[in-house]
C-alpha cells in the first residue's frame, strides 16, 4: 500500500467519524455545553455589559434573546415529539 493511499484512507475514516459525530445527539450536547460556558465567561468578563446589550437588540420586532429562545424551544419540541412518535409507532402504541 502506498503512502498516498494510506493518507487518503485515514482522511476518509476521519471524515466519516466527524460526520457521524456531527449528526449524532452528542454533538448538540457538546455544542450546548460549549455555548453555555462561553456565555458564562462573556457575561462575567469586562464585556459583560456589551454582551447583555447584544441580547436585547431588536430584530424583526423581537429581541435576539426571544428569537433564540423561541427557535430553540420549537426545534427541541419538534425533535422530542418526533422521537416520541417513533417510539410509539415502533411499540405499536398508535392505533388508527
Amino acid at each position: 500500500m502506498s503512502k498516498n493511499s494510506t493518507v487518503t484512507t485515514h482522511k476518509l475514516v476521519i471524515t466519516r467519524l466527524f460526520l457521524d459525530f456531527f449528526k449524532s445527539e452528542k454533538f448538540s450536547r457538546f455544542l450546548l455545553i460549549g455555548c453555555t460556558g462561553l456565555s458564562l465567561l462573556l457575561a462575567n468578563s469586562s464585556w459583560g455589559d456589551a454582551y447583555a446589550h447584544f441580547w436585547h437588540q431588536p430584530l424583526a420586532g423581537l429581541t435576539v434573546e426571544l428569537w433564540i429562545n423561541d427557535g430553540l424551544m420549537a426545534n427541541n419540541s419538534n425533535a422530542f415529539l418526533s422521537e416520541l412518535l417513533a417510539i410509539l409507532e415502533n411499540n405499536n402504541g398508535l392505533k388508527e
